[in-house]
């Protein structure tokens, strides 16, 4: 299944906050069902003392792909040209069919999964 919001381009941050630690921190509190808008350097606060943070230098990749009435959500990229992705419609990605998006871009279904997550070969004009 694939989640459907509404999320305006001028709440997603465009560059890191900076100083780093002032990234927006969206706590919620389950003893006491509260949200609280603080900061990242202010996290301590927020742990318990036996806590493990893990941090990494992790990427947002663009993976949600949406044409028209058709959406790819892409979870992996096997080579350069062959996806595994969540669509929708899922009856317009049937094993074997070409879904011609536009002028230069289509997708063909190669499998699909029991989860129904599909391989699908991207293919691109490219210049010889």
């Amino acid at each position: 299944m694939l989640y459907n919001f509404d999320l305006p381009d001028r709440l997603i941050a465009q560059v890191p906050a900076s100083p780093r630690d002032s990234a927006k921190l969206l706590v919620y509190s389950m003893a006491s069902r509260q949200i609280t808008d603080a900061v990242f350097s202010d996290i301590d606060r927020f742990l318990a003392q036996d806590t493990t943070l893990v941090v990494n230098n992790s990427k947002v990749e663009n993976c949600r792909w949406i044409f028209g009435a058709i959406e790819v959500f892409v979870l992996e990229k096997n080579d350069p040209t062959t996806i595994r992705a969540l669509v929708r419609p899922g009856k317009k990605f049937r094993v074997g069919k070409k879904l011609q998006i536009n002028d230069w871009l289509s997708f063909e279904t190669l499998a699909i999964d029991e989860d129904g997550i599909r391989t699908l070969r991207i293919s691109v004009p490219h210049d010889d």
